[in-house]
């Protein structure tokens, strides 16, 4: 029978995670040694570019897609990962920067005299 999830080398993601998972703090270090071990593995079947060899990886697949809730233990930390990888919301903080604090304050004095 075929293994599941077979890779031979470590996957790394520099762009979401550039110090790696062990030391991004999202990931326990089990976690993290299971991504670099079949991570390459887990994105070719869940972009559809390797085809699933055993059962627990078109399991995989499905959950990858969305079809399945997760419930193994690489079903989990991969959603994770995908979930972390999107990046937080950034709300930035905008205004007219040619319209300082200080001149609002001029302006309305101008206007009371």
């Amino acid at each position: 029978m075929a293994t599941s999830f077979v890779c031979g080398k470590a996957f790394y993601d520099d762009q979401s995670f550039p110090y790696g998972f062990k030391r991004s703090g999202d990931f326990t270090i089990k976690e993290a040694e299971l991504l670099e071990g079949i991570g390459h593995s887990l994105m070719a079947l869940a972009k559809g570019e390797q085809s699933p060899m055993t059962d627990e990886e078109a399991r995989f697949v499905k959950v990858a897609q969305g079809e399945l809730p997760a419930e193994s233990v690489v079903e989990k930390v991969w959603i994770k990962y995908r979930t972390l990888a999107k990046g937080k919301t950034f709300f930035g903080v905008t205004g007219n920067p040619n319209k300082s604090q200080l001149s609002r304050e001029v302006e309305t004095e101008e206007d009371e005299e």
